[in-house]
């Protein structure tokens, strides 16, 4: 071409095409730069913004039938409703949507500011055609512009496509005075809106990669987690703390079904706090749960505001989109897991897939947990039995015993308290015989601050009670105990022995609810029948061992009434031999003194009539002193009955031999006598 032939008018053109052609490379540059679609959507609008010098757009993405806004720029960016949503029923914003190449509208109706519908009334442009003849197209502005703003003189509607299809819109807009855009420039748009499109579809493949990397990586580090321990509290929270990098939420919680509602494991919430809690929240204050579980199947709640299965709690006002998903063990509907966010409209079908490969997770940990906890129970539970058994066979002593049962049954079942009363025999009163606390310590006598109605209705009835909360039971939440002491979790079985009700065994928590289960019940009379055979025998044997005590006691005054009965006997025996002794003295005093005299005065005459100091004079003299000395001793032996008595027993009194009247004792004179 001769460079003296071209006209100023194609410089210009081709000067503009330059410009055009450096901006789409510029363009096609900036979406190939990044494969973070929200950053890609804001370079790529800035870029369209600064080629056709408008003011304002937005980039909506399209899925199935509805528009989602993800960026927006103007001059009141603050204003725009970022994930704003419109829907494809209206045909006129239908055929801008799925059009294959830009719209432009160069006239709006300026009576759109006056508050009414806000409709743009003008003629589009397409590739190749002019606006004479063109029918007027009417559209709703506040459908497609990202801010309406009553200043606006043109729009311009970019489909972006790729593969054929449209995956979303470019919306445009400016308050210049009427500007208007050429077929070149419709052309260089909608190879923008290619070039977008194209890059939109390589951000979200690349994006579901990712994202199935980051699941595939999520769930794998989540079986190990569930799988590291068994402690389901600590399980269910790794797999919430994994379950928001794949799932976003809000606040999430897993949920067991129970009687009469459902049983919150764990709730973690916004700003990541967690909070465990064991306290049925009934059915109708989750309604949603409630058919998840009977539906068997996923729900997913776009806005609850406009949802008639969600019940409106004062906490949870800042919901709006909600997903449930059941947990099943073995064909079993066993609870839920939901999730939720502070806006509405968040969740899709994707959200539930990975949902609920992470209830499958859940399920897994829970089942894990439940066996493990089953046979750590099984094993505690035969645990206890045995050192209850063993430590009532090593020992007959009843304190001893009572302490290791209260012990053991509190240990087992995480009382915070145990009372083992029993009947006084005199006043017919329930008293503790021994308390004991979670410390193993001795509660202080005048504690007994437990319900003696429940005591007392045990008692008499022989029948276990269970109550999770005694506050709430109508059986006794008016009792004045239950009221004063904050009775809550509360335990007592009954001590059976030998068909008859000896006492009970009571346990309670004061500051928790439902401490007790039907297992810990069982676990709870197993003790007590096992012991109730034992403290019956203990008791017997301490009383047992007072009646040998008093025996011994009876023995020691036998034993000593027999000395003193062994002293009588030697005391009647000795004044039987000494009335003997007296006796026989004075007979023979009374035989022998008349003989004596005779031989006495003999002997006298004799020796008066014989020589003196002849032979037979000595030997009468002899005769004489011999009669003389034997007549003192009959003499004395007489003297006997004179003798001093002294007491023997009671009022008797003996003869004391030992003193003689004289003051010299017969044995004494005997040997002087010698």
């Amino acid at each position: 071409m001769n460079p003296e032939t071209i006209s100023w008018e194609e410089v210009k053109s081709l000067q503009r095409r330059n410009r055009e052609l450096e901006a789409l490379n510029t363009i096609a540059a900036t979406v190939s730069a990044s494969l973070e679609l929200d950053n890609l959507l804001d370079a790529a609008l800035s870029q369209t913004l600064e080629l056709t010098g408008f003011d304002a757009g937005g980039v909506y993405l399209l899925d199935a039938q509805t528009l989602t806004l993800r960026t927006y720029r103007g001059p009141t960016r603050e204003h725009a409703h970022l994930n704003k949503q419109i829907s494809l029923e209206n045909q006129a914003l239908a055929r801008i949507v799925l059009a294959d190449t830009p719209t432009h509208f160069s006239e709006v109706n300026e009576s759109a500011a006056c508050g009414g519908p806000r409709l743009i009334t003008g003629v589009s442009r397409e590739r190749g055609q002019t606006t004479q003849g063109r029918p007027r197209q009417t559209v709703p502005l506040t459908s497609l512009l990202p801010e309406p703003h009553a200043d606006v003189q043109a729009v311009t509607f970019i489909p972006l496509r790729a593969k054929g299809k449209t995956v979303g819109l470019m919306s445009i807009s400016t308050t210049h005075s009427k500007p208007t855009l050429s077929a070149l420039n419709i052309d260089t748009l909608a190879a923008i809106g290619n070039q977008i499109g194209i890059a939109i579809e390589n951000a979200r493949l690349y994006e579901a990669e990712r994202q199935a990397h980051q699941t595939a990586t999520t769930l794998r580090q989540t079986l190990t987690a569930v799988t590291s321990t068994l402690e389901l509290d600590e399980v269910l929270s790794l797999v919430l703390e994994q379950l928001v990098h794949v799932v976003a939420y809000d606040s999430a919680a897993v949920m067991l079904l129970a009687d009469n509602g459902f049983d919150v494991l764990l709730a973690k919430g916004q700003l990541g706090k967690e909070k465990r809690q064991h306290t049925a929240v009934p059915f109708t204050k989750r309604k949603a749960a409630w058919r998840v579980t009977q539906e068997r199947k996923p729900l997913v709640l776009p806005d609850v505001y406009q949802a008639a299965e969600w019940t409106a709690v004062e906490k949870m006002r800042y919901i709006r989109s909600w997903v449930g998903v059941p947990l099943v063990i073995r064909d079993e509907v066993i609870g839920v897991l939901t999730v939720d966010k502070t806006e509405p409209n968040y969740y899709d079908e994707h959200h539930v897939e990975l949902l609920q490969a992470f209830a499958n997770q859940v399920t897994l940990a829970i089942e894990n947990a439940r066996l493990y906890e089953t046979i750590r129970r099984e094993l505690a539970e035969r645990t206890t039995l045995y050192e209850v058994a063993r430590a009532m066979g090593s020992t007959l002593d009843l304190n001893t015993i009572l302490e290791t049962v209260l012990d053991e049954a509190i240990r087992a079942t995480g009382a915070e308290r145990g009372y083992l009363v029993f009947r006084d025999e005199e006043t017919g009163d329930m008293v503790p015989c021994v308390a004991r606390n979670l410390d193993q310590a001795t509660i202080a006598g005048d504690d007994f601050q437990v319900s003696r109605t429940i005591v007392e209705r045990v008692a008499t009835s022989g029948k276990p009670i269970l109550t999770v909360n005694a506050k709430e039971d109508p059986r006794f939440a008016r009792q004045p105990s239950v009221i004063t002491y904050g009775l809550r979790s509360i335990l007592c079985v009954p001590l059976l022995g030998k068909g008859q009700t000896i006492g009970t065994l009571y346990l309670d928590n004061r500051l928790k609810t439902g401490q007790f289960s039907q297992r810990d019940l069982d676990l709870l009379t197993a003790i007590a029948s096992q012991a109730a055979t034992v403290i019956e025998n203990a008791m017997l044997y301490e009383r047992l061992k007072q009646t040998n005590w008093q025996l011994a006691q009876k023995m020691e005054e036998v034993n000593r009434a027999y000395e003193q009965l062994q002293a009588t006997q030697a005391q009647l025996i000795r004044a039987e031999k000494q009335a003997a002794v007296v006796e026989l003295a004075g007979a023979t005093a009374h035989e022998l003194n008349q003989p004596l005299t005779v031989l006495q005065g003999l002997a006298t005459l004799l020796t008066n009539e014989v020589e003196e100091n002849s032979r037979l004079w000595h030997d009468l003299q002899a005769i004489r002193e011999a009669t003389m000395r034997a007549a003192e001793i009959v003499r004395r032996l007489g003297r006997i009955t004179s003798y001093e008595t002294k007491p023997y027993v009671g009022s008797t009194r003996i003869i004391d031999l030992e003193r003689a009247a004289g003051g010299d004792t017969l044995a004494e004179h005997t040997q002087d006598s010698n």
